[in-house]
């Protein structure tokens, strides 16, 4: 078993919760249930991809992970 903590602004659960919603019509779904509905989504999509495709998005998304300010100025990591 995987456990994944996700930390989303409130702005970004209610795009989540309102696209799931147009998804699947009539039912309200947990929290949870629609991130998991969404990693395995992403998943999915990304065991689909060619390997140049997965290392440009890596690439990217590490790229949204540095700090701001002068502490991501020294060339360190992304932490």
């Amino acid at each position: 078993m995987i456990f994944i903590t996700s930390i989303i602004s409130s702005g970004d659960w209610v795009k989540l919760r309102d696209a799931a919603a147009a998804q699947v019509p009539g039912e309200v779904m947990a929290r949870g249930k629609v991130l998991r509905r969404y990693a395995l989504a992403g998943v999915k999509a990304t065991k689909n991809l060619s390997e140049q495709d997965r290392a440009r998005l890596q690439h990217e998304h590490r790229s949204t992970q540095c700090v701001a300010g002068p502490e991501g100025d020294k060339g360190g990591g992304p932490w």
